[in-house]
């Protein structure tokens, strides 16, 4: 007998395995060798809330913790050009708003945002997420934003680390959702730091 996965069973599987490896506490460590765009995924994510009660606590205990190193602006860039479910955009915005310092950055979603009733949410990250000294060591997407780079640089390292053998500073812009001129720039700066 085969076992034939649906189109819709494998994106599920291959959402949970980059929830797993950037720190979602739902099984084994994944290897995931491809950058994985920490905006995008919050997109995506919209689209996987009612999978189960575990996924749905451990997405917002994830974007409760990663909430401090999350750009609005690329999230918008991400949202322009992404299936996404708005209802659920809005809990994570609420999440989001609630632990943000900044809280009015976050209304430049308001477009894409379906307002809804506030949500239930109380973190509980042993229960949820893996410790952060392993999700900084294991995911470089997240810890290079942990250290303190802008976001842009953030993902510049990242993806460098994830493909030493680039050929195209267009293509990482492309890749990672953010201008070029911004990629061309930290680039530079940064082979001038070596």
């Amino acid at each position: 007998m085969s076992s034939i996965i649906s189109s819709k069973d494998k994106s599920l599987e291959d959402f949970l395995s980059r929830l797993i490896y950037l720190g979602g506490n739902l099984g084994i460590k994944p290897k995931i060798k491809q950058y994985v765009d920490i905006e995008e995924f919050i997109v995506e994510a919209t689209l996987f809330m009612d999978v189960d009660s575990r996924t749905t606590q451990c997405i917002l205990n994830w974007i409760y913790f990663v909430s401090p190193y999350l750009s609005p602006s690329k999230l918008r860039r991400v949202l322009k050009m992404s299936e996404y479910n708005a209802k659920y955009l809005g809990q994570f915005v609420q999440v989001i708003e609630s632990h943000s310092l900044n809280a009015q950055n976050w209304a430049i979603l308001d477009e894409f945002v379906l307002k809804s009733e506030k949500i239930k949410f109380a973190p509980n990250f042993q229960k949820y997420l893996k410790t952060k000294p392993y999700i900084f060591k294991n995911c470089p997407e997240l810890q290079f934003r942990m250290e303190g780079h802008t976001q842009v640089l953030a993902d510049l390292k990242a993806y460098l680390k994830k493909n030493a053998n680039f050929h195209s500073l267009y293509k990482i812009a492309k890749d990672t959702f953010n201008p070029r001129n911004r990629i061309n720039y930290e680039y530079a700066l940064l082979q001038y730091r070596l």
